[in-house]
């Protein structure tokens, strides 16, 4: 069962496939980690120069607008089955629109979420998930707190979702050209411009969590000002066209049918970490909330950098399996987990050192607070590398059109192991506070266990177009 080391020859055995791999992989690993890095750094400025509160209302906006965000990624990801496919079998018109596909029902999505969010209020919204009325009269305050100063950053948030819909599959599509350093050096300007804005509102102007949702608009625009001036200058084969309603009936048939499998596990996972974080809000305290929220954003950091393998999919594995070479997929995949379990072990060994470390850059978080950041940063590193390898494997399983089986994978040991362990722990408190955030982790082990099973028994490698 743990044998996927020995996936680590063929870094030996071929390594000029390993090259081309690793040539994908690290433009997008490094732009995921520079977008993450960009959350980091907001959590740092709020951490210094704010509260608690600043950063638990910060996370708890992101976690909402993240349910919608893993919506569009599954809209991406279930259409890059096919675009992948396309490019294999060089129907470059179908390829577009595929694309078309991604914008529009992106766009769609959106307003449907915008508009039920206001039907509820986002007031009443933030106050059913986080409120915490059996608390102590400082903690109540506290959570009071919170839940305004999310509100207030909701709003900063709101227009920056049409430009994310624009800007989010550019991201994976400069792959298909080989111009994913395109996307690189976009994300490393973003962050740049968004931390020297947030840094300087927060610090000099104590405008906090405000300054942060400044600094978030005015990235998104210079983004997407940047792309829009590299595609009408490139013209890359891939761009869509610009009548995003000319779509093919078997096109929205086929990336629909996609998406809603894979929409199953995608959506799970943001949802799983506003269910976790309204469990510790409520159930916890807002100590244990700040600690739980800033280890979070180190988990995006690396959880998002290991995602670079999303870039070697389209053309190692959609691609050969479009034309047929179903064995050939097979090996890639090998050689894909070979070169991403090298970054998992390095991921593994930063956060785990991050024991040390992390809780001392953030100086406005209390003592228990700090605690729980170092235990639940060391539990999760040790998990890393097992949730890693879980959701690569599924991941093939998905674009082997298994995306139901691989989706439910997903879902089921975070919603039937991981949320009820948590729970129970917090409330009946049989150890230190701690030490259940060093277990919780660990039940991530689960859903390694499953994907292998599935990624060695199931015939996901055929030909699909």
């Amino acid at each position: 069962m743990f044998k996927d080391y020995k996936y680590l020859k063929w870094i030996k055995k071929d390594w000029d496939s390993c090259k081309k791999i690793l040539k994908l992989i690290l433009p997008l690993t490094l732009q995921l980690f520079l977008l993450s890095l960009s959350s980091i750094v907001d959590v740092y400025v709020l951490g210094n120069y704010s509260s608690e509160s600043s950063i638990n209302a910060l996370s708890i906006d992101i976690q909402i607008f993240s349910v919608l965000f893993f919506i569009l990624l599954s809209i991406i990801t279930g259409s890059n089955i096919f675009s992948g496919q396309y490019l294999g079998t060089k129907e470059f018109n179908k390829l577009k629109e595929t694309n078309n596909f991604k914008i529009l029902l992106g766009f769609i999505i959106t307003i449907i979420f915008i508009a039920i969010v206001f039907i509820i209020g986002p007031n009443n919204f933030i106050d059913f998930l986080i409120s915490n009325k059996t608390g102590s009269a400082n903690q109540i305050k506290e959570n009071k707190d919170t839940i305004a100063k999310a509100v207030k950053y909701f709003y900063y948030l709101l227009p920056t979702l049409f430009i994310i819909v624009l800007t989010t599959p550019f991201y994976m599509l400069t792959s298909f050209t080989n111009k994913i350093h395109v996307s690189l050096i976009i994300v490393g300007f973003a962050v740049v411009v968004n931390a020297t804005i947030s840094f300087v509102l927060v610090k000099y102007y104590s405008l906090d969590i405000v300054g942060v949702g400044i600094a978030n608009i005015v990235t998104r625009c210079f983004t997407l000002t940047y792309i829009i001036i590299y595609c009408i200058w490139e013209k890359p084969i891939w761009l869509p066209n610009w009548n995003f309603f000319k779509i093919r009936k078997d096109i929205w048939k086929k990336c629909i049918l996609s998406t809603l499998g894979i929409l199953i596990g995608e959506i799970a996972f943001p949802v799983f970490l506003l269910l976790q974080s309204i469990i510790v809000a409520k159930v916890g305290n807002n100590n244990l909330f700040a600690g739980l929220n800033s280890v979070n954003y180190i988990n995006d950091l690396f959880y998002s950098s290991f995602f670079g393998f999303y870039a070697a999919v389209p053309m190692f594995i959609s691609k050969p399996l479009g034309e047929g070479k179903t064995e050939l997929a097979k090996t890639n995949s090998e050689k894909i987990i070979s070169v991403s379990l090298v970054i998992l072990i390095i991921s593994a060994i930063f956060m785990i050192s991050g024991f040390f470390w992390y809780s001392k850059l953030l100086n406005n978080l209390s003592s228990e607070g700090a605690q729980i950041t170092s235990w639940f940063l060391l539990g999760n590193g040790i998990a890393i590398i097992f949730l890693g390898l879980a959701l690569q494997k599924l991941t093939f399983i998905k674009t082997g059109n298994y995306t139901v089986i691989g989706s439910l994978t997903d879902v089921i040991p975070n919603y039937l192991l991981f949320l009820p362990v948590l729970f129970l722990l917090l409330y009946f408190k049989p150890m230190p506070y701690k030490y259940i955030f060093l277990i919780v982790p660990l039940c991530n082990i689960a859903q390694y266990v499953v994907s292998t099973i599935l990624y060695k028994y199931l015939k996901w490698n055929k030909k699909l177009v």
